[in-house]
C-alpha cells in the first residue's frame, strides 16, 4: 500500500468502503482506538477517573447501601467498553472478510449514504 493511500484511508473511510487492494489487517480498526482520538481519551480518562475515585475516596463517602459499589461500577464500564471495541472491530473484520454473505443491500449501507 502506498503512503499517499494509507494518508486517505481514514478520512474517507468513514464515508466509503476502504478499496479492495487492503490487507485484512487495514480492514478494521484498532482494537484499543476508535477512529476519533479525542473521544477515545475522553473516554479512557473518565474511565481513569472513575477507576482513581473508586480507589482512593473512602468507601463510606461514595458507595450507597443495598447498591452497586463504586469499584463494582468502575469494573462494569471497563467491561463494557472493552466488549464493545471488542465486538465491533470483529463485526469490521467479518463484513469486509466475507462480502458474499452481507444481507444489507450496499445502496442501504450507511457509509454508502454519507447523510452524517
Amino acid at each position: 500500500m502506498s503512503a499517499q493511500s494509507k494518508e486517505l484511508a481514514p478520512a474517507a473511510y468513514s464515508h466509503a468502503y476502504p478499496s479492495e487492494d487492503l490487507r485484512f489487517r487495514d480492514h478494521f480498526s484498532s482494537l484499543l482506538f476508535s477512529g476519533e482520538w479525542s473521544l477515545t481519551l475522553l473516554e479512557l480518562g473518565s474511565l481513569a477517573g472513575l477507576t482513581a475515585a473508586s480507589v482512593l475516596v473512602p468507601p463510606e463517602k461514595v458507595n450507597v447501601p443495598g447498591s452497586m459499589t463504586l469499584k463494582e461500577l468502575s469494573a462494569l464500564l471497563w467491561t463494557k467498553s472493552l466488549v464493545t471495541r471488542f465486538y465491533n472491530a470483529y463485526l469490521e473484520a467479518v463484513f469486509f472478510a466475507f462480502p458474499q454473505y452481507r444481507i444489507q443491500p450496499t445502496r442501504e449501507h450507511a457509509l454508502k449514504a454519507k447523510k452524517d
